[in-house]
């Protein structure tokens, strides 16, 4: 009797929407808010009250410290890049402190009442008054530029991460670039027709985003020449605006505690949270992606969860030393031989992992950003066109190592003309124990895999150049595994495969998981089994057009897919992966010493006695399950096997 193996392939999809929906994480109350910024290595957020600054440990509700701030009442604040100082505003002037001690270090004592400032180069800050941009260097408490170019009172300033460009907007309705070294002016562009409160520049320097009192937002190119983009309309007074790290999102609010976050590349709305009653005073997104602080004047602080939005976070510490380019690895499609793969379908989901000890920055697929997840997985859905598509992926890692993968992936047409069966080799793998140097001897698995091979060779296309036949201690493990894998250089997808497996079985229940078992294996001894997941492995690693794999045991019902194929005139030209089975989860018989067993038996029967020049496999499987179901009590299964590779074709046999 031979015990049942069983093969159970478990096949996990996963899909994920893009974006998700952003959700309030938190809320912190304080007494009278005006803003929220994060410090630039992201370990404080920082809010801002009229009389003092809090420091929150980020991501948390933790307040780490309190900066009382003495003279006047804060207008606005902005944070320095070396994670020390903190520009603030107040209605008596502008003042750095070292946010880490709380000491004041330097003030500007203005005559005009300055509204909003930003940091640019060392420790010079552009500011605004209502008719005047100023360019002052609080290191040698010097006014290095006023600049009146608005004809109306200014409302908004912005400085690009660079700190090189400023951007000034107001109530005439244009915006104004300058140098932030001299205060030059580099252009001025009517854009808006209503008041411009809020201007934000994108991470990357190339694009300001500009609101007014109407609800327009406009997208302007930083550059003198370049054009300006409305993105859809919003709804009242745009107070507040911040863009994503990646400069991927735009989140605005407005007077009355309404935030939207547009997707800046296609100028859509992408989602709308609206929590609050209150003028939105600032919008700021960590550099991480991981959250968006709102400040509702005079309200409280709202912390938004943005993970869904898949940001992908800057980065800024290089390490010169390191000069290792990133590991790009790629799982479909499989079988990149020579860097070419042959595909039928017009559209793949090229799949892959890009590994870096230090980090990744960026992956690009022909030139098309590409987002990459935590774990370094990504998938991008390619159309693909007749003939040679090639594909170049690009990876650069946080120090600039750039790594280039080249391949071609060849799309063939679905009619399969491209498969020419007089070209075809069919190779012929066979197993078969009898002998076992542990487990109970069988009586006919060696001659029914011998009958097999020799009513295959005489009769069809099959031949001793492409044989591989392993007979009792032949039949070791390392030699089943080490001969399977060699026909993985062997086969190219102009050949077919034809598995036949005769011998003992062994099925896992704790693991769902079944096994052939080699001839030196011990019993219960599962390390020394030959996993049938190992063995579908091997077969999604070898590109043959068909493959065709049987065993006188059986597999489970989740080792096959539920399909219909066509006729043999057209199946045969479609890749196709099959399995057969003598049973499902039973004992089957072995047979009468001497004779072959009833599923060999009735194998046999229809490759001698079938007077067809050609029959597709679906023929044989059918008459099998039914023959052996009438002589036996054992029930055969036949289907496309659950793996990769298969595209509804089938293996098609021809009489000699």
């Amino acid at each position: 009797m031979r015990v049942i193996s069983s093969l159970v392939i478990l096949v996990l999809l996963s899909h994920s929407s893009l974006y998700s929906q952003v959700k309030i994480k938190h809320n912190l109350s304080r007494g009278n808010p005006i803003g929220a910024k994060y410090s630039a290595d992201q370990t404080f957020m920082v809010i801002a009250e009229r009389k003092a600054l809090n420091l929150y440990m980020a991501g948390t509700t933790t307040l780490s410290r309190e900066i009382a701030i003495s003279k006047g009442q804060v207008l606005d604040f902005d944070m320095h890049p070396d994670n020390m100082h903190v520009l603030v505003v107040t209605t008596e002037g502008a003042f750095v402190y070292d946010y880490l001690s709380g000491k004041l270090v330097h003030e500007w004592n203005t005559k005009e009442t300055i509204r909003k400032a930003v940091f640019l180069d060392g420790m010079r800050v552009g500011a605004i008054s209502d008719k005047s941009l100023f360019i002052h260097d609080f290191q040698a408490s010097v006014l290095k530029a006023t600049k009146s170019e608005h004809t109306k009172d200014i409302r908004a300033i912005a400085a690009t991460e660079t700190k090189d460009y400023v951007v000034t907007g107001g109530g005439d309705g244009n915006l104004v670039v300058y140098g932030a070294a001299t205060g030059e002016t580099l252009w001025k562009r009517k854009v808006h027709d209503q008041w411009v409160r809020s201007i934000a520049f994108s991470p990357d320097g190339q694009t300001i985003a500009s609101a007014d009192d109407d609800g327009q937002i406009f997208l302007s190119s930083r550059n003198v020449d370049g054009k300006s983009k409305k993105l859809s309309k919003a709804s009242g007074w745009i107070t507040a605006m911040g863009f994503s790290s990646d400069s991927k999102f735009l989140a605005i609010g407005n007077d009355r505690g309404n935030i939207s976050i547009y997707n800046v590349e296609n100028g859509f709305l992408h989602s709308k949270l609206g929590n609050g009653s209150l003028l939105l005073s600032s919008l700021t997104f960590s550099r991480d992606g991981q959250e968006l602080i709102a400040t509702e004047e005079g309200r409280n602080v709202m912390v938004f969860n943005t993970v869904s939005l898949n940001i992908i976070a800057p980065f800024s510490l290089k390490n010169k030393k390191d000069i290792n380019p990133p590991q790009i690895l790629i799982s479909n499609p499989p079988n990149l031989t020579d860097s070419k793969v042959i595909f039928y379908n017009d559209m793949i989901d090229l799949k892959g992992i890009v590994l870096d000890d230090a980090g990744v920055r960026s992956l690009k697929v022909n030139n098309i950003e590409t987002p990459l997840k935590n774990n370094g997985n990504f998938v991008l859905y390619m159309p693909l066109s007749m003939g040679d598509n090639p594909v170049t992926i690009e990876a650069k890692d946080v120090n600039d190592n750039i790594a280039l993968k080249k391949f071609i992936i060849t799309r063939k047409n679905m009619n399969g003309e491209n498969y020419e069966a007089s070209k075809a080799r069919n190779f012929l793998f066979v197993v078969g124990i009898d002998d076992y140097e542990s487990w109970p001897k069988l009586s006919n698995a060696v001659k029914d895999a011998g009958d097999v091979t020799t009513t295959l060779m005489s009769k069809y296309g099959f031949g001793f150049d492409n044989l591989v036949i392993l007979k009792n201690e032949q039949a070791t493990r390392a030699n089943i595994y080490k001969s399977l894998r060699s026909l993985i250089e062997k086969i190219t997808p102009q050949d077919n495969l034809m598995i036949y497996y005769s011998g003992h079985g062994y099925f896992d229940q704790l693991l769902n998981e079944g096994y052939w078992i080699p001839v030196e294996a011990k019993t219960q001894s599962i390390g020394e089994y030959v996993s049938n997941s190992d063995i579908l492995k091997l077969l999604e690693n070898i590109n043959s057009q068909h493959t065709f794999l049987v065993a006188d045991a059986c597999f489970s019902g989740a080792l096959f897919a539920s399909t219909k194929r066509g006729y043999t005139e057209n199946v045969e030209r479609f890749k196709s992966r099959w399995g057969l089975a003598s049973g499902r989860l039973e004992v089957v018989s072995d047979g009468t010493a001497g004779t072959n067993s009833p599923f060999a038996t009735a194998f046999m029967q229809f490759l001698n006695e079938s007077t067809k020049e050609k029959f597709a496999v679906s023929e044989l499987i059918q008459f099998v399950k039914l023959k052996v179901a009438e002589t036996s009590e054992q029930t055969p299964m036949g289907n496309p096997l659950l793996v990769s590779g298969d595209e509804g074709g089938e293996f098609i046999f021809y009489r000699k």
